[in-house]
């Protein structure tokens, strides 16, 4: 197997976006990359365990130690990105064709007067069904699941302001 890479895209009222990727190495490192502009993040979940987060504002941070991936078992929950329809412009930048083994594209458009959660998870098989009990819980859900990789990829694009 292979480096996998999903993109994360986002539909806007006029044009397309580019949130993000996920990424996951043969190793079973695993890379969430948010293309905020002006101030872009990396999580990296590595194969020891180690989550960390880095952008140019806090720069380089532990976040916790976790299970190593030989021994890993369920799901993790990786990172949270929250925004809103009205600020696709200013953050993020239009989606340009890459390759790619997965896509995960949110409709912004059923989030006009509200925000959304972009929650990325890293799971086993053996969790899947946890996985989609957990995404169908929230309000407005969108939800992806890669099964090509080690460990899965999971996201869920959730109503951040349900009513």
């Amino acid at each position: 197997m292979s480096r996998k890479r999903i993109e994360i895209m986002a539909i806007g009222e006029k044009i397309i976006y580019s949130l993000g990727a996920v990424e996951v190495t043969e190793d079973g490192d695993f890379y969430l990359f948010i293309k905020y502009e002006g101030s872009p993040s990396k999580f990296s979940r590595h194969k020891s365990g180690t989550l960390i987060v880095e952008n140019e504002v806090i720069g380089r941070l532990l976040i916790r130690k976790g299970e190593p991936i030989e021994s890993f078992r369920g799901v993790e929950h990786i990172a949270t990105v929250a925004t809103g329809l009205g600020v696709l412009d200013t953050s993020f930048t239009e989606y340009e064709m890459k390759q790619c083994d997965g896509i995960f594209c949110i409709d912004m458009r059923m989030y006009e007067r509200s925000a959304f959660n972009l929650l990325v998870y890293m799971l086993n098989k053996g969790s899947i069904r946890n996985f989609l009990e957990t995404a169908l819980q929230f309000s407005k859900q969108q939800y992806y699941l890669y099964p090509g990789s080690y460990p899965l990829i999971g996201m869920v694009a959730v109503d951040a302001h349900p009513s």
